[in-house]
């Protein structure tokens, strides 16, 4: 991440349940933290099913590549697509 000047805030819970999906900690840590949070991007290399309610999120990347320049864009637009439904 460092490489694309991102830089890591914080992390998610891990509930490490049967049967509790990511998406659940995901969701978790928004409703529970002492920031507004007015978007965010999920970067994973893997499908969304698991990140259900949050699979809306997801910029999906290569398992074999990474994180890589054209993903930037698309970061963005979830963004922007965000920030245009919290208008």
């Amino acid at each position: 991440l460092n490489e694309f000047g991102i830089e890591l805030y914080d992390k998610t819970p891990v509930f490490n349940k049967p049967m509790i999906l990511r998406g659940k900690e995901i969701q978790s840590y928004i409703n529970n933290s002492n920031d507004t949070i007015d978007g965010y991007v999920i970067i994973d290399d893997l499908d969304g099913k698991y990140l259900r309610p949050c699979s809306n999120h997801l910029l999906q990347t290569s398992e074999w590549k990474g994180l890589q320049e054209k993903h930037i864009k698309v970061a963005e637009r979830i963004l922007n697509m965000e920030e245009y439904q919290n208008a």
